[in-house]
């Protein structure tokens, strides 16, 4: 196992999840964020115990990140962060004459707010 440990969100299927296991079998200790667990995440938590880490997180809470992601056992204080891959993302698509405030809100505290969030606290870690 390398000394590298990358940050990544989005880890429990698509993307996020092949981003995860090219990583891992690259060597490197990969501390993964997701809403919840897939049966994919699963098996590949049984493939690299050791080095993938996984948080339940929702990321549209933005107390979360802090608190949860960075004020836990999750990254500690000292643990040093060499990277992270912001790839959580939700979408809100409608016509205009059915907007809601809420969903879009949420859309860009998911997709913008905590990425920058997350590389904020991360930096602290590099």
């Amino acid at each position: 196992m390398t000394e590298k440990k990358i940050l990544v969100t989005g880890v429990s299927r698509g993307l996020g999840l092949e981003i995860a296991r090219l990583f891992l079998q690259r060597e490197v200790q990969v501390f993964g964020i997701c809403r919840q667990v897939s049966a994919p995440l699963e098996t590949l938590q049984g493939e690299f115990p050791e080095a993938l880490r996984v948080l339940t997180c929702d990321l549209g809470d933005l107390s979360s990140i802090k608190e949860h992601v960075f004020g836990s056992e999750f990254v500690s204080k000292n643990e040093v962060i060499d990277g992270v891959v912001n790839n959580a993302a939700i979408a809100y698509d409608d016509l205009i004459t059915n907007f809601a405030a809420d969903p879009l809100e949420t859309m860009i505290r998911v997709n913008l707010t905590a990425p920058m969030l997350l590389c904020r606290e991360a930096i602290r870690n590099m």
